[in-house]
């Protein structure tokens, strides 16, 4: 399956959002709690950045866009 414009941009963010979070699940459980506040940080950064792009780019066309 091939996924293309706003699809492969959810998927991937998606991707990153859970990534985050099982690094933060981690962190806790290994008594990192320095480490999980600031992944607590990168998950809500993440969110707050895909909202902008995707309100710029409503058509999902930045999805191989970095920085």
């Amino acid at each position: 399956m091939i996924l293309r414009g706003k699809e492969r941009a959810l998927v991937s963010h998606d991707w990153l959002i859970e990534t985050l979070s099982e690094l933060q699940v981690y962190a806790r459980a290994h008594d990192l709690s320095a480490l999980a506040q600031h992944l607590e940080q990168a998950v809500q950064l993440a969110h707050l950045d895909i909202a902008r792009i995707e309100a710029a780019h409503p058509s999902g066309s930045s999805s191989d866009r970095k920085g």
